[in-house]
């Protein structure tokens, strides 16, 4: 498969070694935020509006700004909130697309209402898939369901996130063994795999030891709290610390000695 240029280097990484560090997605809600994503090291710029949900779906003005303001300089992702509800005119410059399924259990066809918007998305984007942890809650299908639907429609990436952002961080509400299948599926079909939900300092050593391909925060880089702006120098340090941890993680692993570079946590 042919990538957007703008995502060379991102995707597929296949690496195991320790240059192999998780991209940092940034979301934003304005080019202003953008341009402070991009000052702090932000690898991915996703758009998304956090008080319209989990997956806010942002306006057309906000993605247009902020593809104005990344000016291709990175990948820009985009989020469609979820299904009954999206509606987005997407740009051609956008690179991906996320589609959450709350609330579509109890739908008979929302198998063809999610193909229906996919036939709307620009063929350049890469279509990324949607598991929430907390699946039951957010009134999901099953997530077998999701995956074996995704790839049938030509999904290249997955995302496990978060619905209710009050009750924890992906891994207070994620089991082990099923963030281990749902990857290991991902991985099989040679998908983009990124985890975000909630996920600030204290969790990115267990972020980082599932070796995803990205890791996405919003809270964790803003000045005070997921509703406030982004600040530059908490995405620098946020980096910074995905960095390292990547490389300790690595060495511990295949057996080496590492000079400790102090917490990171």
């Amino acid at each position: 498969m042919k990538l957007p240029s703008s995502t060379d280097g991102l995707w597929p990484r296949n690496a195991a070694g320790p240059q192999s560090v998780p991209q940092l997605l940034v979301s934003v809600r304005s080019g202003s935020e953008a341009l402070a994503a991009l000052a702090g090291g932000a690898d991915v710029v996703d758009v998304k509006e956090p008080l319209a949900g989990p997956l806010g779906q942002p306006t057309l003005q906000q993605v247009s700004d902020v593809l104005r303001a990344v000016d291709r300089q990175r990948p820009v992702s985009v989020a469609l909130g979820d299904l009954p509800a999206a509606h987005l005119i997407v740009p051609d410059q956008v690179d991906f697309v996320k589609v959450g399924l709350a609330q579509c259990g109890e739908m008979s066809d929302w198998q063809v209402r999610w193909e229906a918007l996919w036939r709307t998305i620009p063929t350049r984007c890469l279509r990324i898939a949607v598991i929430y942890a907390d699946w039951e809650s957010a009134g999901t299908p099953r997530p077998r369901q999701i995956l074996d639907t995704a790839q049938q429609l030509g999904c290249r990436g997955l995302l496990v996130d978060t619905y209710e952002k009050q009750r924890g961080s992906l891994f207070d509400l994620c089991r082990h063994d099923e963030l281990q299948e749902w990857l290991t599926q991902a991985r099989q079909w040679n998908w983009l795999v990124a985890l975000a939900g909630s996920l600030g300092p204290t969790h990115m050593r267990e972020a980082v030891s599932w070796n995803p391909d990205v890791i996405g925060v919003r809270g964790a880089v803003c000045a005070n709290g997921r509703n406030s702006t982004i600040d530059p120098h908490r995405v620098t340090l946020l980096k910074s610390a995905m960095r390292h941890l990547q490389y300790s993680h690595y060495f511990r692993e295949n057996g080496a000695q590492t000079t400790r570079l102090g917490s990171v946590d």
